[in-house]
């Protein structure tokens, strides 16, 4: 995860870094188009932009907007909704219905 307006390892820098360090990612991931990660906060809520992101396997590059280095501290309601995907499924859903608590 990285913080669209991080100054220290933002978009870019952690991109430039991840491709030369990380050569067991497929080539195809870095050319596919970025999905929207989308949750609801509360039921009831509309539904909420959590970021953009790639995917391949068991690996996600997450973008989350209006967040920077502190990432969690800038945007709460994303970083529960993914770490929630996380702990429950081991993996980023990245589903539009997403509601805090359900599956």
């Amino acid at each position: 995860m990285v913080g669209e307006y991080d100054m220290l390892d933002g978009y870019m820098g952690q991109t430039l870094w991840m491709k030369k360090t990380l050569h067991t990612v497929d080539k195809d991931f870095w050319v596919q188009d970025r999905k929207i990660y989308s949750f609801h906060a509360e039921t009831g809520a509309s539904t909420r932009v959590g970021g953009y992101y790639r995917q391949a396997g068991n690996f996600t590059f997450l973008t989350v907007p209006k967040a920077g280095h502190f990432l969690p501290g800038d945007n709460v309601l994303a970083s529960l909704a993914f770490l929630d995907d996380y702990v429950n499924h081991g993996i980023l859903q990245c589903r539009g219905a997403y509601k805090r608590g359900k599956t």
